[in-house]
């Protein structure tokens, strides 16, 4: 079925079939053209510097656990501490580009082959991407002028687009005040975030399941950091993206996630009581320049695991304190931690039933005193 729903679409619609990285994809548009009086194309691609050393460090066990591993085949999921190198950062242009679907899939409608860089699923290969074996989605509608596409896989949710889409912001930056379109996905908080950086909102576009764009002049990226592995430009970019949101790192937050739908310590005042200097914030009611300000003020940032511990990447010299639910872990906001210059502890908890309260909270004095 698979193989069929494929081949209908390459030869029963004017979608991508196929994948290529974007140095091929103008390789093969350019040799569908004959000779040097052709239409003026100015698509290519713009390199920034990457190759960063970056030192991920194991966080403190505050109740001497083993922090559960993911094993996928054979091999955990994450190494808890050790180097790697950052990748390169590029954007691209691409004249005539289709946008297409909320993950931000760009593909050349000349030779129908999707951009690779834009391309990612979380359980398979690329190539297996369902879209191209959908011979059936809503025609291209006209983007005229020039579209800054900030839309990627899962940035719906405020890692992905704190961390993945925003900083892309960056790679754009000398191009910003020609740009007439922002497609950015949509999850209720993101407008905010880009009109926070200087963005006009009347110029946001909010990407949808069935978003299909034929661009005159899109600019895109690829992907900013490996998964899960936020690097230093990451950080630079989104500082440089709020340069006068600033304080001195004074404060002792503890992120409550009261208002969340899922991972509510609900024991958190009995924990807090035990924790004296602690200043309770819900980040749900605090604008993005306030959590900016907020998370530049923090000398120490502790609360459940949840998405906004991502912005201890504004924060200088952070101690991260972060609450597991057991059997659950994941080296994500301790690595945001260390890029920032800090150190990270951890503890799995029973999120509903107090236990071992003052064991923890003599674990995170020691470690804010060590």
């Amino acid at each position: 079925m698979i193989s069929a729903l494929r081949t209908l679409t390459r030869w029963a619609s004017s979608l991508p079939w196929r994948l290529a990285p974007f140095a091929t994809v103008l390789e093969m548009r350019r040799d569908e053209r004959r000779g040097i009086h052709q239409p003026e194309d100015f698509s290519g691609s713009v390199n920034t510097p990457g190759g960063e050393r970056i030192e991920y460090s194991e966080p403190v066990s505050l109740l001497d656990q083993t922090a559960p591993s993911e094993v996928m085949e054979g091999r955990y999921r994450y190494n808890p501490d050790g180097a790697v190198i950052s990748q390169p950062k590029s954007l691209y242009r691409l004249q005539r580009g289709c946008l297409i679907t909320q993950e931000g899939i760009v593909y050349c409608p000349d030779t129908r082959a999707a951009v690779a860089e834009t391309v990612k699923c979380w359980d398979s290969s690329a190539r297996n991407h369902w879209l191209f074996r959908s011979p059936r989605f809503p025609d291209a509608q006209a983007l005229v002028g020039t579209t800054l596409s900030l839309v990627t896989l899962s940035a719906e949710g405020f890692y992905h687009f704190l961390v993945e889409a925003l900083p892309r912001l960056s790679l754009a930056k000398s191009w910003l005040d020609r740009i007439d379109h922002f497609v950015i996905n949509a999850g209720g908080f993101q407008r905010a975030w880009l009109m926070a950086a200087g963005v006009d909102p009347s110029r946001i576009i909010l990407a949808t399941p069935h978003m299909h764009f034929a661009c005159d002049d899109l600019l895109f990226t690829g992907p900013v950091i490996a998964d899960c592995q936020p690097d230093p430009w990451v950080r630079r970019s989104l500082n440089e993206l709020f340069p006068h949101a600033g304080s001195q790192p004074l404060r002792n937050l503890w992120i409550s996630r009261a208002d969340a739908k899922a991972r509510h310590l609900t024991w958190e005042d009995e924990l807090l009581a035990h924790l004296p200097g602690f200043e309770r914030i819900s980040l749900s009611t605090h604008s993005p320049l306030e959590q900016v300000r907020a998370f530049r003020s923090a000398k120490v940032v502790a609360g459940p695991h949840g998405a906004g511990l991502a912005n201890v990447l504004f924060s200088p010299a952070v101690r991260l304190i972060e609450l597991f639910p057991a059997n659950h872990y994941v080296p994500l906001y301790s690595r945001c931690a260390a890029v920032a210059g800090g150190k990270a502890a951890w503890a799995g908890v029973d999120f509903e039933r107090p236990e071992r309260v003052a064991e923890l909270a003599g674990a995170v004095a020691r470690f804010l005193r060590n």
